[in-house]
């Protein structure tokens, strides 16, 4: 019956989907699998408002908008989230492309409760684009005034600065993450200051290939402590996950091997510009940016350093960005970067040689109790898994064939037991009859002669 199955399609066509369901299933691809490298934004999309009256009302979770020029109304937007628990601390950040190097963003993040101010904060790009994006946040809850704390609603403002209308502005996509952290029960019972950071750097003592990394924070490739080695393009964005939990720090650090003289040629005479930055679960940034930047040529190899302070739930109490953005446990994102050359300069595709040493510090300590609260309300943090949606797609399909395949094999079955079933109809006139099976009756109530029968094997009943 196998044969007739495999007779109904090509061999050549069950050997593809066999082969296509293999290798969908076994293996995983990278991040940027069509080849685009640059930095991609996430969210479902949203129209904020053009004032506090007419604020978009935002739930926690992931959001992207645009904004427009400095100084028009487009270049401003409101936002109202509604506290789902009392006394929580809400977080709101903004990101926008870093730009060309002609490019300048200033972004502006502030926290309202009513007409009062509870947090601001700024970030400014003058070009260049060291890192894909420019991101600012501000949070109202835990250690700001009663009414920040108490109030039902957080409106947010998201202004962009810089010059008025210069030809290097455009309309840009502006991405959003909404986080609502419940308030710890046993708040007064924790830490509110840490041990000093660690001076020593991660080791970089026998490396593994660095793994292609994700371009974007939802296809970001999880990254265990450890020494890799790699390369970095200019233009290309690379972002990994690192968990870290209460009490820990993540300490990461990049060195770049000094480029070539056929590279120095080939950027005649520019620097290439990389950068390795931190940023928190709210995707803020989570460190001191003076170490995260550098400038890479023939007579010099930057360090990055990249270190976040220890995660202690009364941080989101200190007036420091980077450590206000370390008070939540959960996934950290490394972002390696280098901004793209000029075009034309030949200097396009030119791999930057890198060795990176990941470490998490400290013991496991100082864990808030929220009851039977979620520690983070909105945005699902265990989503990043170094897989994006292409790669579902084609596990999706790879199933789809392995399914059809096995159908049209049942059928295929199914056909051939038919074709190979006797049949017990008509006879033509003067043609004898089928045969039935097992010494039945003949057609017409003719029984085969006696001496058919003869002998203990050829008796109906036994063993037929």
């Amino acid at each position: 019956m196998l044969r007739h199955a495999l007779s109904l399609r090509p061999p050549g066509l069950i050997a593809a989907v066999a082969l296509t369901a293999t290798v969908v299933l076994t293996t995983p691809l990278s991040a940027s699998a069509d080849d685009d490298s640059t930095y991609t934004q996430s969210g479902k999309s949203v129209d904020g408002g053009s004032s506090a009256g007419d604020a978009t009302r935002l739930e926690a979770g992931d959001w992207k908008d645009t904004l427009g020029l400095t100084g028009t109304a487009d270049g401003q937007r409101w936002y109202t989230v509604k506290r789902t628990v009392d006394g929580s601390t809400v977080r709101f950040t903004a990101a926008v492309p870093s730009g060309a190097p002609t490019a300048r963003h200033d972004l502006t993040v502030e926290a309202f409760a009513g007409n009062l101010s509870c947090d601001r904060g700024d970030a400014s790009s003058a070009g260049g684009g060291q890192q894909p994006i420019v991101v600012a946040s501000a949070a109202a809850g835990a250690g700001d005034r009663d009414e920040c704390v108490d109030s039902g609603e957080v409106t947010f403002s998201v202004t962009r600065g810089g010059s008025e209308g210069t030809e290097e502005q455009r309309e840009e996509a502006l991405e959003i993450r909404v986080m609502e952290e419940p308030p710890a029960k046993n708040a007064e019972q924790l830490p509110t200051e840490s041990a000093d950071l660690p001076e020593k750097l991660p080791s970089l003592s026998d490396p593994a290939d660095l793994p292609e990394g994700g371009v974007s924070f939802d296809d970001a490739a999880s990254l265990e402590p450890g020494a890799y080695r790699g390369t970095l393009t200019p233009g290309e964005t690379r972002i990994y996950r690192v968990d870290v939990d209460w009490g820990q720090s993540l300490d990461a650090v990049a060195q770049f091997a000094p480029i070539t003289a056929a590279q120095a040629e080939a950027f005649d005479g520019a620097d290439a510009r990389p950068s390795l930055v931190t940023y928190g679960p709210s995707r803020a940034a989570a460190v001191d940016m003076s170490n995260t930047y550098g400038r890479l040529n023939e007579y010099s190899s930057p360090e990055l350093r990249s270190t976040t302070p220890f995660v202690l739930y009364n941080a989101r109490e200190n007036s420091y960005g980077a450590t206000k953005v370390a008070s939540t446990a959960g996934p950290y994102y490394l972002v390696l970067s280098a901004p793209p050359v000029e075009e034309g300069s030949g200097a396009a595709g030119a791999d930057l040689g890198l060795t990176l040493g990941v470490a998490v510090n400290g013991k496991v300590s100082g864990t808030p109790d929220f009851g039977d609260q979620e520690a983070v309300i909105g945005p699902d943090l265990d989503s990043g898994s170094g897989m994006g949606w292409l790669t579902w797609a084609l596990i999706g399909l790879g199933v789809l064939l392995v399914l059809g395949g096995v159908v049209a094999v049942l059928i295929a079955r199914r056909h051939a037991a038919r074709a190979k079933a006797p049949t017990y109809g008509y006879a033509p006139p003067g043609q004898p009859g089928p045969t039935p099976p097992y010494g039945g009756q003949q057609p017409g109530g003719q029984q085969p002669p006696y001496d058919q029968w003869q002998g203990s094997n050829n008796r109906p009943g036994d063993g037929w």
